[in-house]
């Protein structure tokens, strides 16, 4: 009897090896699906699978829940095989639509009566997204750069040789004109020109040599400055555009602005 009884025992667990082998065997297949399908989905979509697969979860496993896609592979072999089965089809549907979809479940059991502080919220399933795809704005029109830079840009790259850069006036009687001559040099093998040269105020005046020059040739650029108005440190500049590298070269003069002497008074003969 005893012999019956060991034999009987050892049938049924050989049994249910078996049949659980399989199962294990179709989870783990199941759950490689789901990571898969979670690699392809979006925030959104996949927040609604996440859901979807908590809702199946619920009254089945107290104090567990499926909040993400970490949690979702953790308890995903917590589902039964049909609702694994559900959520893998649910996650790929959503992946194929672009959009989640609804898809009917079966009314769960009624749970047995727990404390109030263990009743599991119910999820609220997320509605699903709009998923239209809304057109770009139209991009603003880029400004049309002025001339004399798309002139500058345009021509061959040259070089130059600037002897001064900055000078210094001294002192200048308040209402005198003073002048001075930047002097420079194209050291390039293509002709230089200069598009425009831009003082820094109105006080003062800039000539250039207009026509291009020659390589190896020197070039001057004539400032005047004004000191009508003006008392104290000055410090001025113009900025020149032309087709060296860089395009731009700022070059600076200042002085001093001093009073002009009284006018000696004159004897009327009184």
């Amino acid at each position: 009897m005893k012999i019956s009884t060991f034999f009987a025992s050892a049938l049924i667990l050989g049994l249910c090896f078996l049949v659980a082998v399989p199962a294990t065997a179709q989870t783990n297949e199941r759950k490689k699906e789901i990571k898969k399908v979670l690699k392809t989905l979006p925030d959104d979509l996949e927040s609604s699978l996440i859901n979807f697969a908590n809702s199946k979860l619920q009254n089945k496993e107290e104090g567990v829940a499926i909040t993400d896609a970490k949690t979702l592979k953790k308890h995903f072999s917590l589902l039964s095989p049909a609702d694994q089965a559900e959520v893998v089809t649910y996650g790929k549907s959503i992946a194929e639509g672009g959009g989640a979809i609804a898809m009917t479940q079966p009314a769960p059991a009624p749970a047995a009566p727990q404390k109030a502080t263990n009743t599991p919220k119910p999820v609220q399933l997320k509605p699903a997204p709009n998923t239209m795809v809304q057109p770009a704005p139209a991009q603003p029109a880029q400004p049309t750069q002025p001339a004399y830079i798309q002139k500058a840009e345009s021509m061959p790259k040259t070089t130059v040789q600037w002897y001064e850069e900055i000078h210094d006036f001294g002192e200048i009687k308040q209402n005198d004109v003073a002048t001075h001559v930047f002097k420079f040099k194209n050291t390039g093998t293509t002709e230089l020109l200069l598009t425009r040269v831009k003082a820094s105020c109105g006080c003062t005046t800039p000539e250039w040599s207009s026509e291009p020059i020659a390589p190896g040739e020197e070039g001057m650029i004539k400032v005047s400055f004004n000191s009508r108005g003006k008392m104290g440190p000055q410090m001025k500049s113009v900025t020149v555009t032309h087709n060296g590298e860089p395009i731009h070269h700022v070059l600076r003069f200042k002085g001093t602005v001093i009073a002009a002497p009284a006018a000696p008074a004159t004897n009327d003969g009184n």
